[in-house]
């Protein structure tokens, strides 16, 4: 089971997540730069329509940032960019996100860490109503219940190591767990719940069921495109 909630893990401080972001940059140069560092989001005006884009070849999500958790340094486990290429979905440009498998360091203090363990539970980014990471817990949520959304629709494919899976999320409790993930474009559905207390429009999260360190694996990739909210 994995031992630490997603909400705990959005719930880092300003410190670690400079610290993550810093030394993705670091590792991997400007490919592997948050998407919204690339290109700057869009500040949508309006929720009107059958259909909402939130993504496609640029960020259409009110102005709000991208955001990759966990967050912990030293070790290079996360690998996240914007690919442009004629293989996209849609447009020319799609989102590419890595899980090396590698163990996420936790440096809780007790007793959320009494033993300073460590843990292989989850990788993954996060398309956020906040204009920062840093400023994701401070931000407030939105309330979108009146826009009459009732599913994300989005193309993803990718490839899992044995024993690791894919999910995805939508705001406030809808999510795609395990779904057969594909080496080819394939559509998927989320079917929304509740949109009073919207913080993630959309959560893409590679994760396995094991926090030892000898199950240590190869974890996968993951790439999204064309994501909208849709009536």
């Amino acid at each position: 089971m994995i031992n630490k909630s997603e909400n705990e893990v959005l719930s880092m401080n300003k410190f670690q997540i400079i610290i993550l972001l810093t030394g993705i940059i670091l590792a991997g140069g400007c490919s592997q730069d948050p998407l919204s560092n690339i290109e700057s989001p869009v500040v949508y005006s309006g929720t009107s329509g059958i259909e909402w884009v939130i993504f496609d070849d640029s960020l259409n999500t009110l102005g709000g940032d991208v955001m990759i958790y966990p967050s912990d340094p030293g070790v290079n486990i996360l690998k996240f960019k914007l690919i442009t290429g004629s293989d996209a979905y849609s447009g020319d440009k799609y989102f590419h996100f890595e899980w090396t498998g590698d163990e996420i360091f936790w440096e809780a203090d007790p007793p959320d860490n009494p033993q300073d363990t460590y843990e292989a539970g989850f990788a993954g980014i996060s398309l956020i109503v906040a204009t920062s990471p840093d400023f994701y817990d401070i931000t407030e949520p939105i309330d979108m219940s009146d826009k009459g959304y009732n599913k994300i629709i989005f193309y993803a494919r990718g490839r899992l190591d044995t024993g690791y899976y894919a999910k995805f999320e939508g705001p406030c409790g809808a999510v795609l767990d395990k779904p057969d993930l594909k080496e080819s474009w394939t559509k998927y559905e989320i079917q929304l719940l509740d949109l009073h207390n919207v913080k993630d429009f959309f959560k893409v999260t590679i994760y396995n069921n094991s926090a030892t360190v000898s199950n240590h694996g190869a974890g996968g990739y993951i790439d999204i495109d064309f994501v909208k909210y849709s009536k």
